[in-house]
C-alpha cells in the first residue's frame, strides 16, 4: 500500500515540477593592457572583415590608451557609423571618436599630398621638441589632426608651428583623457 501513495504522489507531484533553466555563466570581460598600436590593429583587423566597410571606406585608426579616433573617407554615413559600432564593440575600447568625412576616398595624388604635408610637419615639430609624450599630428585630405593627452598646454606653439608650413591649414585639436 505504500507503494501505491508514493507512486500517486510521485505522478501528481510530476506535474507540478518545473524543469530548471539553464543558468547563463557570468562573463567578466577584462581589458587587455594592449600598446596603442596593437589597439589600432585589433579595430583595423576588425573592419577589415565587414566587407562594405573594408571595400568602399578608406579609414585610419589612431589609438591613444583604450580611445580610438577613426579618421578617412566614407561615401555613406552608414558605412562610417558601422565603422564606429565595430571599434566600440572590441572590449579593449572605452571611447570612439568619428572623424570619418561623408566623400569618396581619396585618390593617390591627394594621399601623396597629405604625406609629403605629414612629412614637413612631424620634422618641424619633432625638431622644435613641440610635440609631448602621448601626442600625435597627422593629416588628413589636408586636414591637420593634434590628437593625444593635455593637447592645450601646447596647443599654440603646435598651431604656430604648423601655420609656418601651411599658412592656410585647418587645425583640429583632439583631446584625449
Amino acid at each position: 500500500m505504500k507503494l501505491f501513495y508514493a507512486s500517486l504522489a510521485l505522478i501528481l507531484l510530476t506535474g507540478c515540477m518545473q524543469e530548471p533553466e539553464p543558468v547563463a555563466p557570468t562573463v567578466t570581460v577584462m581589458k587587455r593592457n594592449l600598446s596603442n598600436d596593437s589597439l589600432a590593429h585589433q579595430v583595423n583587423i576588425a573592419i577589415s572583415e565587414h566587407p562594405d566597410v573594408n571595400r568602399q571606406t578608406s579609414i585610419r585608426v589612431i589609438a591613444q590608451g583604450h580611445n580610438i579616433v577613426l579618421l578617412g573617407q566614407s561615401p555613406q554615413p552608414d558605412l562610417s557609423n558601422d565603422a564606429e559600432h565595430i571599434a566600440n564593440s572590441l572590449p579593449s575600447t572605452d571611447q570612439v571618436l568619428n572623424y570619418v568625412t561623408i566623400q569618396k576616398p581619396l585618390n593617390s595624388t591627394s594621399r601623396t599630398q597629405d604625406l609629403a604635408l605629414n612629412t614637413k610637419i612631424q620634422r618641424t615639430l619633432r625638431n622644435q621638441n613641440l610635440l609631448q609624450s602621448g601626442q600625435i599630428v597627422t593629416t588628413e585630405d589636408q586636414v591637420i589632426y593634434f590628437v593625444g593627452n593635455n593637447i592645450f598646454e601646447n596647443y599654440e606653439s603646435v598651431e604656430q608651428a604648423i601655420l609656418s608650413i601651411n599658412p592656410s591649414a585647418t587645425i583640429i585639436p583632439i583631446s584625449l583623457p
